[in-house]
């Protein structure tokens, strides 16, 4: 799996959502950082880490705590030419131009869009994987966003018994999202379109043209107001983390 690691440290939302008990964002990049990386395989799985405005500390930190060595931070503003204007929404974009490269090389793997304010359980990324073991080939998304229970309310949806969770249908989500290389090839032309705009409202016509599935209970959840996946003890989880890691003795992956 490639995951692409979208990490910012401003505090303010983008859709100007209140964070999750007012936590301080560092706080929430480090400990969704440290629950991804419970179900991290170091051997098969990757990480881009996108990084717009962060601080050099921050960044040498994720990469102490990575479970795998294979991972590239990608500084934003070094893609930006000389004499350009910048880009407003520089992020958003080289994410789609990465995605655009790497699914061209990698049709057949997983690519995942995780944003750094989605908290993980331990096992969450067998799980997604374990819906394209079990034939799905479509789009999944690991949180279960409450309001699609009564946004959603009178549409109908198909659940799918897995072997490691129960799935169900949706029509739309956020984009935290992930699918095979040649499911995102198929919507790369209104993904780059979106893209000048800082828009992931492509995820519509994708989703309902290749299928997104989300997980019943769900596996990840937004830490933003209003947002949470129902029926799990994220508190639990969140206060477990700790994000006081010792290099010398937490670091698996081998970088120094």
């Amino acid at each position: 799996m490639r995951i692409y690691y979208r990490v910012c440290e401003k505090q303010e939302t983008l859709s100007f959502v209140e964070r999750w008990q007012n936590q301080n964002k560092i706080d929430i990049i480090k400990k969704c950082w440290l629950s991804v990386q419970s179900s991290v395989d170091p051997k098969n799985d990757n990480f881009i880490v996108i990084e717009d405005g962060c601080s050099k500390e921050l960044l040498d930190w994720m990469v102490q705590t990575c479970k795998t060595s294979d991972i590239v931070i990608d500084k934003v503003g070094d893609n930006i030419k000389e004499g350009d204007p910048k880009e407003e929404f520089a992020a958003y974009k080289r994410l789609v131009e990465l995605t655009d490269y790497w699914t061209a090389k990698e049709p057949n793997d997983l690519h995942y869009w995780c944003a750094d304010d989605y908290l993980h359980l331990p096992l969450a990324l067998h799980v997604m994987k374990s819906s394209y073991t079990d034939g799905w080939r479509g789009y999944v998304v690991p949180q279960d966003y409450p309001d699609r229970y009564t946004l959603d309310f009178i549409k109908t949806c198909v659940l799918y018994a897995g072997s490691m969770s129960h799935w169900r249908t949706i029509p739309s989500c956020t984009g935290n999202t992930c699918a095979p290389g040649s499911v995102w090839r198929r919507h790369m032309t209104i993904m780059k379109q979106n893209a000048v705009y800082n828009q992931d409202s492509f995820l519509w016509e994708a989703y309902g043209k290749s299928g997104a599935v989300s997980a019943i209970p769900g596996q990840a959840t937004h830490l933003a107001e209003n947002c949470m996946t129902p029926t799990i003890n994220w508190q639990l989880l969140w206060d477990g983390i700790n994000i006081e890691i010792d290099f010398d003795a937490k670091n698996t992956n081998g970088n120094k």
